[in-house]
């Protein structure tokens, strides 16, 4: 501001009269003083309502254009594609972040701007007015004051004060940043105890940031947004029914908790129901798939916390049970009662009836019902407060409902079910302690093996503890079997453990024939009988029983790898044998079992025909062994085996092999001679062993000089003592023996029968 030009020119011209008017006896002082003063600040002053009134216009301005900016940041961006979650949480996070950059509170700061270009301009005005006329700046100054000490009293009313009329849009962020967020509660009443005390829940609680998965985060946010912020009454229930959706592997479930979320859900659990206090105060059913929503977000809610049903509402939610109107609802609401009881043994049969029923085909329940229902039964049987012998019970009489489950959950479709199935047989068999690592349905998928086959293993050792029967029996047993190939043979997946549970189960479903030919195909038996060698897993004790069942598997196939792994099987069995294990073989015709399953396939089969030999030249080295140690109880039964091995085509189909083929020479020199030599010890006197000592005397000439010749030609002297001692001290054979004798006794014989 700048003095006025026109009293400046007036001024100057008086000077200018006075000094020119010599003839005046006025003198130009006088007149100087005789003049007006005009009153006028200083230029001091004036500097500074300059300052205040353009700081007064730069607030001003500055409020409209962060306004405008804003508008622009408040305006939502275009819409984009997705579903009704994916929105929602995109809008939750755009609002979290204009939270986080405290872009309400600079809205809510744009009126102080204004407020302030008024104060500004208020105090221009009284130092503009302070040299002026005093009266009019004291009445000027007085309205100031008064207004500004309203101002700033009504803001100071409301930090004390939240719930005084005289707000203002800062007082708020003002009073969030000047008290600690642990004050911040949310008050509301437990419906469940029917009493009038109010409890706090804190609406804002940090939590680590490493627990809580960022989406779940987002979509807490959202839920707890609307339960406290929305007036609109079917929002808050579109709230707490979204609850109901929620999955298993949800990390968020504390915090929402922590909102007041569980008493949210049982007020409107109560509001589904109307009680007729006119007729002994019965609860009827206004809303059953509202209140079949609130049961599932309770559950979800309460999961593992130890959270109790209100007493006052145990009632309504029998009567949600007891309706039969939709059956989905009764169960829901009958796994609700189960987690709500887990110590009366009716409400956790509840949840196996309806699993019953719908294995039984006589209700029809939705995948999610399902799964609700077998995910309830994992629940309850991980925390079961009841005695040992109910719990015998309870799992006698679920296993076969979950089997018979199994067996009809099939295709992608079911997956989620069939998994839902497995984990619930690990459950009641020990397999799971708890469900930590198993919530989510990927983490199930990826594990799935590692529960099943445990889960089955343990059914098929102890059938009737389980209650299981012969059916059921046989199909978990194939169920066993069709999974084992898969996950035992993945050595950089699976836990040794777990190949030992597969090779201890399998051993006794194959022992108790279980997996035989017809029950299972013959890939999935010959993948059985491969992870069954070495047979370590059986017992002495069973090893008869294991030949037997071998030597029947290879007369009924003719499957190269069932073939084959029964042979490498039957081989190490045989190694030093017990009497009952060598009469198991020959009652089971293993000679000739054997012999042809050698001739199977073309002429350069050498492994099948090697393992073959091999297993019966180990047969016979055990039963000369039998046989010498005199172990028989009956000594005709001895003699009749050792005639078994002279009658069939051993010798020819041996003989026949060492004379047309070059085998290996370690093989025969550690296995084949030195079981002929046991043979021959006795029966020496069999014309037999001249042919034999014949062929095998051309092998060795083969042969001459290769490691282990000199120990094959001891053995072959050792044939040839024995024969000519025994053929001395014989007499000579009737005619029919004879005949027999010239037949395996000629070499062209021998070989013309392999070469046929």
């Amino acid at each position: 501001m700048l003095p006025s030009s026109v009293d400046t020119t007036n001024v100057l011209l008086a000077q200018l009269i006075a000094l020119q008017d010599n003839n005046t006896r006025t003198s130009p002082s006088t007149l100087l003083s005789s003049l007006p003063q005009i009153a006028s600040p200083t230029v001091r002053e004036i500097h500074w309502v300059n300052g205040l009134w353009f700081a007064a216009l730069a607030c001003s301005l500055s409020a409209a254009l962060v306004s405008m900016l804003a508008k622009q940041w408040l305006v939502p961006p275009a819409y984009e594609s997705g579903s009704h979650r994916y929105r929602a949480r995109q809008r939750q996070a755009r609002y979290t972040q204009l939270e986080v950059w405290h872009v309400f509170a600079l809205i809510n700061g744009l009126p102080l701007l204004l407020h302030a270009a008024l104060l500004l301009f208020f105090a221009g005005l009284i130092v503009l007015l302070w040299s002026g006329d005093t009266s009019i700046m004291a009445t000027t100054f007085v309205i100031v004051a008064l207004a500004y000490t309203f101002y700033f009293g009504s803001m100071w009313l409301s930090l004390l004060y939240p719930y005084c009329p005289y707000q203002h849009p800062i007082s708020a962020h003002i009073r969030k940043w000047m008290m600690k967020p642990s004050s911040f509660f949310l008050i509301h009443k437990d419906v469940g105890a029917g009493s009038k005390e109010v409890l706090r829940y804190p609406v804002a609680i940090q939590h680590p940031v490493e627990e809580v998965d960022p989406h779940d985060r987002v979509d807490t946010a959202a839920l707890i947004w609307m339960l406290h912020r929305c007036t609109n009454t079917e929002a808050c229930s579109a709230a707490v029914q979204a609850m109901a959706g929620l999955p298993r592997d949800f990390t968020a479930s504390h915090i929402l908790r922590e909102a007041g979320s569980v008493d949210t859900i049982l007020r409107q659990f109560q509001i589904c129901f109307q009680m007729d206090s006119t007729h002994e105060a019965q609860w009827h059913v206004v809303d059953p798939r509202s209140a079949e929503k609130y049961c599932r977000a309770w559950m979800n809610l309460t999961r593992g916390t130890g959270h109790k049903w209100p007493r006052a509402l145990f009632e309504p939610l029998q009567k949600l049970i007891d309706q039969d109107s939709d059956m989905d609802v009764a169960a829901i609401a009958s796994c609700t009662m189960a987690l709500a009881a887990m110590h009366n043994r009716c409400t956790q049969m509840g949840v196996i009836t309806h699993l019953e029923h719908f294995a039984n085909g006589d209700r029809q329940y939705r995948q999610a019902t399902q799964c609700w229902l077998l995910g309830t039964f994992v629940d309850c049987s991980l925390n079961w407060e009841l005695g040992a012998a109910v719990i015998e019970d309870i799992t006698s009489k679920a296993v076969p409902i979950l089997l018979r489950l199994f067996k009809s959950a099939k295709g992608a479709s079911m997956a989620d079910v069939r998994c839902a199935i497995v984990l619930a047989l690990s459950s009641v068999t020990g397999g799971i302690r708890n469900l930590d690592t198993l919530k989510s349905e990927e983490s199930r998928r990826e594990r799935y093996f590692e529960l099943i086959i445990p889960a089955l293993s343990i059914l098929v050792q102890d059938p009737k503890r389980f209650g299981i029967k012969e059916d059921l029996l046989e199909m978990a047993a194939c169920e066993l079997s069709r999974l084992a190939s898969p996950t035992f043979f993945k050595a950089q997946v699976f836990q040794p453990a777990l190949k030992n549970v597969i090779r201890q189960s399998l051993s006794k479903l194959y022992a108790d024939g279980r997996i035989r030919i017809g029950l299972v195909s013959d890939d999935i038996l010959a993948d059985a009988l491969q992870i069954l060698f070495p047979p370590m897993e059986i017992c002495w004790q069973k090893r008869t029983q294991f030949v037997a069942i071998l030597l029947d598997t290879l007369s009924a196939s003719s499957h190269p790898g069932v073939v084959n792994w029964s042979v490498r099987l039957l081989e190490p069995l045989m190694v030093d044998s017990s009497p009952s294990v060598v009469q198991a073989f020959v009652d089971g015709n293993g000679i000739n079992v054997l012999l042809r399953a050698a001739h199977t396939g073309d002429t350069d089969s050498r492994p099948l025909q090697l393992n073959c030999l091999r297993t019966l030249c180990i047969f016979i080295r055990s039963s000369a062994g039998v046989f010498l140690r005199k172990e028989y109880h009956d000594q005709k039964q001895a003699e009749a085996q050792v005639d078994q091995i002279f009658h069939s085509d051993f010798f020819n189909t041996l003989l026949a092999f060492v004379s047309v083929r070059r085998w290996w020479l370690p093989e025969i020199v550690d296995i084949w001679l030195p079981s002929l030599v046991s043979l021959c010890q006795i029966r020496p006197s069999d014309p037999i062993w001249g042919t034999t000592y014949a062929i095998f005397q051309k092998f060795a000439d083969g042969n001459e000089g290769e490691d282990g010749c000199s120990r094959l030609l001891s053995d072959l002297k050792t044939i040839r003592d024995l024969h000519d001692a025994g053929a001395t001290t014989t007499e000579p054979c009737n005619q029919k023996d004879q005949e027999d004798c010239d037949r395996r006794t000629d070499p062209q014989s021998v070989t013309s029968s392999r070469l046929q």
